[in-house]
């Protein structure tokens, strides 16, 4: 009978200090150039450039950051904004060619990196603590990728979804990739090539509707950014910023109406998404304590509460296989 076991990645805690910062290369893509939104990363929020604020918010990270943006002219002023911070710049001519453009910064800057984790320009409050999180379990476990352990409909916030690749998988996203402008996209539609690390769902705290809108595309959400600002520091934490949206609904009211038109739920189809939810099937999966939760059938399916941010067990053959140990059977 298929049962749940549980076991411990390690015989010890992890810590942060066991990493070096060569370890993790952050690369922050951007360009001034936007169809959306021109000239949004030099947008002042709090009398700072936005490029600013996004260079800052990895730097108590142990990691090495890199700026990657082109070689036009107008992206000069990124440039200097970075050199303020002492943060090293890659250009390159194609400013389509994201992929090339952190490729270009790892070789100038972080060959040695074991991580390669692209930080992206237009999200202001990315949740720096699951990024840690993230590498040191990925280099525990010599991971391809991270991912949590979510249907594929049940994302959490903006600045909780993105994460770094092995060197190993970058290697072969850049080599294989032939969307050079979307960088999860190799990954995405071939996930079953790589060694995914899945993680228990993460907390409630970043899960909201679709109406807390936090990444930087168009005029609204700029005035959106700065009204935050006026409230909170730019270096306030994503959680933070959360449970402050929650208190004023008429900041979530100044771009809720603004729809992506990139990410996981726009670029992919239904079958595509629905292919990782079956891709997830049998999958052991880290949880918040640092252990491993594990069936031993893989055919089992995970099993999710109503709402689809917390993970109750798998399922297989009318049963419930729980993740303390308890088998349910029932309809």
């Amino acid at each position: 009978m298929t049962v749940i076991t549980r076991f411990l990645i390690e015989e010890r805690e992890m810590h942060l200090d066991e990493r070096s910062p060569t370890d993790l290369l952050v690369v922050i893509t951007a360009r001034c150039g936007s169809e959306r939104l021109n000239n949004k990363m030099m947008a002042r929020i709090n009398g700072r450039p936005l490029i600013y604020w996004i260079l800052r918010r990895y730097e108590k990270i142990k990691c090495r950051r890199v700026l990657a943006t082109t070689t036009k002219s107008e992206d000069d002023a990124l440039c200097e904004v970075a050199e303020s911070l002492k943060i090293p710049i890659t250009r390159l001519e194609d400013e389509d060619d994201v992929i090339g453009r952190i490729e270009l910064a790892r070789q100038q800057h972080a060959s040695n990196a074991k991580l390669i984790f692209r930080a992206l320009g237009d999200c202001p409050f990315y949740a720096t603590p699951l990024l840690d999180r993230a590498a040191d379990l990925m280099l525990m476990t010599s991971a391809d990728a991270f991912a949590w352990m979510l249907p594929p409909e049940n994302l959490p916030v903006y600045g909780a979804r993105e994460f770094p690749y092995s060197l190993k998988a970058w290697e072969r996203i850049v080599s294989r990739s032939e969307v050079r402008e979307h960088v999860d996209m190799f990954f995405a539609r071939n996930r079953s090539g790589f060694k995914v690390l899945y993680h228990e769902p993460p907390p409630t705290d970043y899960t909201r509707p679709a109406t807390y809108r936090l990444e930087i595309d168009y005029p609204e959400d700029i005035d959106f950014l700065r009204g935050v600002a006026n409230l909170t520091p730019m270096a306030t934490s994503l959680v933070d910023v959360i449970k402050l949206l929650d208190r004023h609904h008429e900041l979530i009211k100044i771009n809720q109406h603004c729809l992506e038109k990139t990410g996981p739920l726009v670029s992919f189809s239904h079958a595509e998404r629905r292919k990782w939810f079956q891709q997830m099937r049998g999958q052991p999966v880290v949880d918040w304590d640092n252990r491993v939760w594990k069936t031993q059938s893989n055919r089992s399916l995970p099993v999710f509460c109503e709402a689809g941010n917390c993970l109750l067990g798998y399922s297989e053959e009318g049963k419930l296989f729980t993740l303390d140990g308890h088998i349910l059977s029932g309809p």
